[in-house]
């Protein structure tokens, strides 16, 4: 766990991961941050990008992309096999997910709050 602090993962690929691409356990508290994950995949019903593991763990995903995260799981039956599907996010009972619709800091406002925020020498089209 993170002993009641606050991880943050900001800004960071996971691409072509083998058996998922993040698994957070023990009651962590994880903030992921302007991340991708793309290709990711993972076994057994355990989330192709993402796994949630432990009751009481928590975490917050803002302005995360995920693209073509798939796991595999067996069907029963007298004919079982195994079968891919999409799954990129999958938390066990006592977890908590929270996908936020807002950025995170210090993208929150339109405000910059280091740098120029945006910087133009030509014309920007579209509506405001």
């Amino acid at each position: 766990g993170t002993s009641g602090m606050t991880l943050t993962i900001r800004a960071i690929t996971f691409k072509n991961m083998d058996d998922r691409g993040l698994q957070i356990e023990d009651s962590a508290i994880v903030d992921l941050s302007l991340c991708f994950f793309f290709k990711c995949h993972a076994y057994r019903k355990k989330g192709g990008a993402i796994y949630v593991m432990s009751t009481g763990t928590t975490l917050n995903i803002f302005g995360t992309e995920f693209i073509e995260n798939t796991d595999q799981y067996y069907t029963n039956g007298m004919e079982g096999e195994w079968k891919t599907k999409d799954n990129d996010i999958e938390g066990k009972i006592g977890t908590t997910i929270t996908i936020h619709n807002s950025c995170p800091s210090p993208y929150s406002s339109n405000t910059a709050i280091q740098g120029s925020g945006l910087y133009t020498s030509g014309t920007i089209q579209g509506p405001l």
